[in-house]
């Protein structure tokens, strides 16, 4: 059973995320040419929760992204979005080739399965980066997870990094994620909507650029 606390648009230092994603996801240019780019992209870092659901604490955090989803991929995704929802968008997702993935691990010691990622999008501009990664799983602390799984409203999880150089040269910032998320597009309001299942993201610190 899902308590309103939990059905929260975010709004306020969380709302980076749907701003993010807006830009990204729904509002991308058309490039020139729509190829699909591999990359490899290893990133670290330390994920602390400090929302309501899981156990609280910090733990370490790896991300890899192996490719950019394309623009093709992009707007079918939204269009299933805005006009089915999330229960189709969630099909689709597990359709799409992996573009990455993530784990948590506490020291060396691996704490959850790699989860894979079905898209990841980058905006970069100078000396500013920022990606969003989605998936359509849960990626949880583990208490959490056998809750989240009973909800088919929040089982999207979504990723934003953002990134700057510093002075020599490095990538380096912090991010958010969503480990539980429902997306519902409001066709009155004309816009997306974002809810998360805990009361906060999970915040991303020290995220590097290896």
């Amino acid at each position: 059973m899902f308590v309103k606390n939990h059905q929260k648009i975010l709004c306020g230092a969380a709302g980076i995320l749907a701003v993010a994603l807006v830009m990204v996801f729904a509002v991308t240019a058309v490039p020139a040419e729509d190829k699909e780019e591999k990359v490899k992209l290893n990133f670290s870092g330390r994920a602390v929760n400090m929302s309501t659901e899981g156990p609280s604490g910090n733990t370490n955090i790896d991300i890899q992204v192996n490719r950019w989803s394309t623009e093709a991929e992009r707007q079918a995704l939204w269009n299933i979005l805005v006009e089915k929802g999330q229960n189709d968008l969630w099909d689709a997702l597990g359709n799409e080739p992996e573009a990455g993935w993530i784990r948590l691990a506490q020291g060396t010691v691996r704490t959850a399965p790699s989860t894979t990622m079905r898209y990841a999008r980058e905006f970069k501009e100078g000396d500013n980066w920022e990606i969003i990664l989605i998936t359509n799983r849960p990626l949880t602390f583990s208490e959490a997870e056998a809750q989240i799984k009973r909800s088919t409203k929040f089982s999207i999880t979504i990723i934003v990094l953002q990134l700057t150089k510093d002075d020599k040269g490095k990538w380096k910032g912090n991010g958010q994620m969503i480990a539980g998320a429902e997306l519902t597009y409001s066709e009155e309001k004309n816009k997306l909507e974002i809810k998360n299942y805990a009361s906060e993201p999970i915040r991303l610190q020290e995220v590097t650029l290896r």
